[in-house]
């Protein structure tokens, strides 16, 4: 069953799927310049719709896969929900867990098939020193490479790593 309010965007895949590459004519269905199929940018939502997100996400990862066999999928994010409760230190705050994703059981789903994580410590803490976030993105990097290799079983890839451009260490990271 394809949730309502994301049936606009599975109306137009088969078309975005199917489509050509202006430049190439080759279909991006079959154009080796695509990577992955992104399913949704940060799937924020609220708590309450988390395994509404969970069955959109493992609906839209094997209908991508029924139409394109050759590229990877991926659902991109990187927050712990509230049923990983053992990893809620690793959140930049107890918010990261309300906003309905969950890392762990997001990219578990067999048709997605590498983690996509995105890390932006000048926003989530915002008044700390350049050490403390600096220590608080290694301890996010090596959480969710970890989970990757002994939870998920697959690879994770960091897809944005922001830094504010108010920083005054430039050049830092």
């Amino acid at each position: 069953m394809i949730i309502p309010w994301l049936q606009i965007s599975v109306m137009h895949f088969p078309g975005s799927c199917e489509g050509k590459n202006s430049l190439s004519g080759v279909r991006y269905s079959e154009e080796p310049a695509i990577f992955a199929w992104e399913l949704m940018n940060e799937p924020w939502c609220s708590s309450s719709s988390a395994p509404a997100l969970q069955a959109w996400i493992a609906e839209m990862a094997a209908y991508i896969k029924s139409l394109d066999k050759r590229h990877l999928v991926t659902v991109a994010q990187g927050f712990y929900g509230l049923n990983t409760t053992n990893k809620s230190e690793v959140n930049p705050g107890i918010w990261a867990a309300s906003l309905g994703s969950d890392f762990i059981p997001n990219s578990a789903i067999s048709n997605i098939d590498f983690a996509s994580v995105h890390a932006y410590p000048d926003s989530w803490i915002p008044h700390v020193d350049l050490k403390a976030k600096t220590s608080y993105l290694s301890h996010w990097v090596d959480s969710h490479v970890s989970d990757g290799d002994i939870a998920l079983w697959k690879p994770v890839l960091f897809t944005e790593v922001g830094s504010s451009r108010h920083v005054d260490e430039k050049g830092v990271f």
